[in-house]
Order: structure tokens, then C-alpha cells, then sequence
């Protein structure tokens, strides 16, 4: 009977041992699915990671295992120093040689770690506040956008106002010119219900298509104005250069009327008439010496005459200067 009860004991006591290592295991299964899905889940750069530190861990284990073998090896050196004692000394020094590696290395892979988690926060973080400084620059836009409607709202107004009298007059003006041979509800209807039904977005749109060209008509406008004021200051120097080769003209003309006295007064001893001539000529072409007049004997008319002949070339040189052609821009 005792030997029973104590048989049922056991194997009650083995049956609530057995269901709780059942639990256990499946809780741990679960356990291991989770670390499984989250590892598969991980990027690149973390796997990475994740591999190395494994490879740092066997290398451990190997470490572990061979000082393992070390202290066996240590267990059967003798007491009396020989050759083995002297071995057993090395592999000791070895031993603490290796240690300091295994805990040189264990501290790094701990700081790795702490890193890792440090940057995984901070990327985290990151991430969160793009996440709200995006939005805040979505709120911020749609403000500016309600802002600029608000602005613009009566601009629009007035640009759809002078449409509408613009699609007025042209109707009026096919009327007119075709005599009722175009559908004018044809034409216009759909523009009309066009304008008619904007809402605000795309009246904002068509108001900011209407600014960008009236913009662009402005530079066009500018460019023009440009070209216009280069043009009339070509018209302006060819204008001047006409006026010069009139004043040449004329220039030409007087000194082939002063050749003309020049040769009836050849052979006359008149001096005062050539020097009045020359003065003349020299007042023409914009010379400011004049040749006094002075009473000449009859025995220096000759050289006189010859005198006022250099005069008359170096004239007639300096005229032909001023009427060579003008060089044109």
C-alpha cells in the first residue's frame, strides 16, 4: 500500500514536471520563432554586425576549449620541476596571455553592442522627427497656399471680369466680320462655362499661368525696347554721318567755286583779293590764322604769289582730308 501511494506520488509529481517542461519548450519555441523573424528582418549592415559577433563568439569558445585542455594538461604536471614543469609554466603564461586577449575582445564586443543600440535610438529618433518636420512642411504649405488665395482672390475676380468683356468684344467683333455665319454659342459656350466653374484651386492655377505670362511678355516687351533703342541710336549716327557728308557736300562745292576765282585772278597782281580768298577758305574749313595785310613792294609779287599758291595746296590738302569717307558702324 505505502510502496503505491508512493508510486502514484512519483508519478504525479513526473507528470506536473513533464507538462510544465512541455510549456517551457513551447514558450521558448515561440521564443526562438520570434528571434528567428526579427533576425530575417534585419538589415544588411545589422547582419553584418550580427556575424561578426558570432565569429567573435566561436573564436571565444575555441579560446575557452583550449584553455580547457591547458588546465587537463596542467592537472598531470608532476610537482618536481623538469622538462614537463617548464612546459606547464609556458601554457601558463600562454593562459594569461590569451586571457587578457579573451577579455581585451569581450570588452569590445560589448562596446560594439552599446554602440549599435545607441545608434539604432538615435536613427530612430531621426527618423520620428523627418516624419514630423515633413508634416509640419505639408501644414505650412497648404497655410501659404490658403494665404495666397486669399491674396489673390480679388485679382482673380478682375481677370475673370476682363475675360468675360474680352470674349464679349470678340464675339461682337465675328459677329460683325462674318455677318451670322459662325455659331457664336459654339465657339464661346464652352469658354464661358469654363470660366463659370472654376473653383479656387484652379483659379489660383490659371491666375499663376496668367502672371507667368504676363511676365514673360514684360521681358519680350524689354528685349524690344532694347532693340529699339539700339536702332535709334543707329538712325541717330547715321543721321550725323549724313549731316557730315552734306557739310562735305558743301564743303566741295564752295572750294570748287574759290578754284574757280583762284584761276580768273591768276595773272592779276591783286594780292588782297587772293588773301581775302584764302581767309575765306580757312574760315570754311575752320583754320584760325590769318595772313595779315600788308603793302607789298612789285619786286616780292612773284614770291608773294607763290606764297599764296602753298597756302591754297595746303587748303585744298586739309579739305581733301575732311571729305575722305566716314567709316560706318
Amino acid at each position: 500500500m505505502i510502496c503505491g501511494r508512493a508510486r502514484n506520488l512519483v508519478i504525479d509529481e513526473m507528470t506536473s514536471m513533464l507538462r510544465f517542461i512541455e510549456i517551457e519548450n513551447s514558450q521558448f519555441e515561440r521564443e526562438r520563432n520570434e528571434l528567428k523573424a526579427l533576425y530575417h528582418s534585419r538589415p544588411q549592415e545589422e547582419r553584418n554586425i550580427v556575424k561578426d559577433i558570432l565569429v567573435m563568439h566561436t573564436d571565444f569558445d575555441g579560446g575557452v576549449n583550449k584553455l580547457r585542455e591547458i588546465v587537463d594538461e596542467l592537472v598531470t604536471i608532476p610537482t618536481e620541476k623538469t622538462v614537463t614543469t617548464e612546459k606547464a609554466e609556458d601554457l601558463a603564461s600562454q593562459i594569461v596571455v590569451m586571457q587578457a586577449s579573451l577579455v581585451r575582445k569581450h570588452d569590445i564586443l560589448q562596446k560594439c553592442l552599446v554602440q549599435k543600440i545607441n545608434y539604432q535610438r538615435l536613427e530612430d529618433d531621426a527618423r520620428s522627427s523627418i516624419r514630423e518636420v515633413t508634416s509640419e512642411n505639408d501644414q505650412m504649405k497648404f497655410k501659404c497656399l490658403e494665404i495666397e488665395n486669399f491674396e489673390h482672390y480679388n485679382i482673380y475676380s478682375k481677370k475673370v471680369k476682363f475675360l468675360n468683356s474680352e470674349i464679349q468684344r470678340l464675339k461682337t467683333v465675328i459677329r460683325n466680320s462674318s455677318n451670322g455665319d459662325l455659331d457664336d454659342d459654339a465657339l464661346f459656350s464652352q469658354e464661358d462655362s469654363n470660366i463659370s466653374t472654376l473653383n479656387e484651386k484652379k483659379a489660383l492655377l490659371k491666375l499663376q499661368q496668367v502672371l507667368g505670362e504676363n511676365k514673360r511678355i514684360e521681358e519680350e516687351i524689354g528685349r524690344i525696347n532694347i532693340l529699339s533703342g539700339e536702332k535709334s541710336t543707329y538712325l541717330k549716327d547715321k543721321l550725323l554721318a549724313d549731316e557730315k557728308r552734306r557739310r562735305i557736300f558743301d564743303l566741295k562745292k564752295k572750294l570748287s567755286l574759290l578754284n574757280e576765282e583762284i584761276n580768273r585772278q591768276k595773272g592779276q597782281p591783286v594780292e588782297d583779293e587772293c588773301s581775302k580768298k584764302i581767309q575765306m577758305l580757312d574760315s570754311i574749313i575752320g583754320r584760325r590764322t590769318v595772313f595779315p595785310l600788308k603793302p607789298t613792294s612789285p619786286t616780292r609779287t612773284s614770291a608773294r604769289g607763290s606764297t599764296l599758291l602753298q597756302d591754297i595746296e595746303e587748303s585744298l590738302n586739309r579739305v581733301k582730308a575732311i571729305a575722305s569717307p566716314i567709316p560706318r558702324n
